[in-house]
């Protein structure tokens, strides 16, 4: 009688590396349609004992090796390795079975690790930024948002922010700011940036045309998108009328006695102080016109009044 003879085949992709001995026992029965293949362990080790339940009913048993192919990485630039430096092989399952696992560097993900052919793939980790000052605007930043280990070194750009000067990042790179935050190639693990500002500061200008604030009196010379609003001060002058802070010099634009520079606002302010008469013409006991006169501003007198039996002289100022 024929005896049939089935073995455990180990597939064969990948070219000679190191090998693990793998030791199947072929049990060859007699008097059977088909015969039963039996792990019996790798070389040295100790079977538990020699009967027909574990050999085979047969009396002459053969005993065949059989190998597993060690594996080496699909992407030996994403290079699977282990601690040691070496490749990983093919290990041997507790049921005979060949098995392959892989150990990818930090910086990769394995793909497939218990597969015959195993890889590695670079990981992407993320770099977030948030802004210090995200109550007072909103900033613009043109930094990426990922990187891998394969990443050539990325140099952190400047953001930028409508009334302040950037100051530098914190986060990753630790608690003091810095300027020109490198992310070198083959690092590794997740970034927070936290952008970090200087509002800048604006200037504030002020021409008395002679006048003067009262004693104790100041205004600010200076102040940010983050001040609170600011409400000027009057000056004084005697002989004059206080009509306003311009904001020109030919005292015509914006003039008001009541100025507020309201809080979030930009940009440098420039006031004039204007001084004013009151001018009141008069033909006898008559009042021809009333009229301002804006300090050191030219005069438009009125028209020539008249009076029977005399020639207008012209219009005079008792001092």
């Amino acid at each position: 009688m024929k005896t049939n003879i089935k073995q455990i085949q180990i597939v064969d992709y990948v070219k000679h590396s190191r090998s693990i001995l793998m030791v199947l026992a072929t049990v060859f029965a007699a008097n059977s349609a088909m015969a039963a293949t039996s792990y019996l362990g790798t070389g040295g080790a100790t079977v538990s004992s020699c009967n027909s339940t574990t050999l085979g009913s047969g009396s002459a048993i053969t005993v065949n090796a059989a190998w597993c192919q060690n594996v080496a990485p699909t992407n030996p630039s994403h290079t699977i390795l282990k601690s040691d430096g070496g490749y990983t092989n093919g290990l041997l399952a507790a049921n005979g079975t060949c098995t392959y696992s892989a150990t990818c560097e930090t910086g990769y993900d394995g793909t497939n690790l218990t597969a015959y052919n195993p890889s590695c793939v670079v990981h992407n980790y993320t770099i977030t930024y948030t802004n210090a000052k995200s109550s007072w605007g909103t900033m613009t930043n043109s930094n990426p948002t990922t990187y891998n280990k394969e990443s050539a070194t990325i140099t952190l750009a400047d953001p930028t922010m409508n009334y302040y000067t950037f100051a530098g990042w914190t986060g990753s790179n630790g608690s003091t700011a810095q300027k020109g935050v490198k992310i070198t190639q083959g690092s590794t693990g997740d970034k927070t940036y936290t952008a970090t500002w200087t509002p800048i500061t604006y200037t504030i200008s002020y021409t008395l045309n002679g006048g003067a604030l009262a004693s104790g009196d100041t205004n600010p010379t200076s102040y940010t998108y983050e001040s609170a609003a600011i409400t000027l001060k009057n000056p004084t002058q005697a002989g004059y009328t206080f009509a306003g802070w311009c904001t020109n010099s030919a005292l015509t634009s914006g003039c008001s006695t009541s100025v507020t520079i309201s809080a979030k606002s930009n940009g440098n302010k420039t006031y004039y102080a204007k001084w004013t008469k009151a001018l009141t013409y008069k033909n006898g006991d008559t009042t021809v016109s009333s009229t301002t006169c804006v300090l050191d501003k030219t005069i438009t007198l009125p028209a020539t009044p008249t009076k029977e039996g005399y020639t207008f002289a012209g219009w005079t100022v008792n001092k």
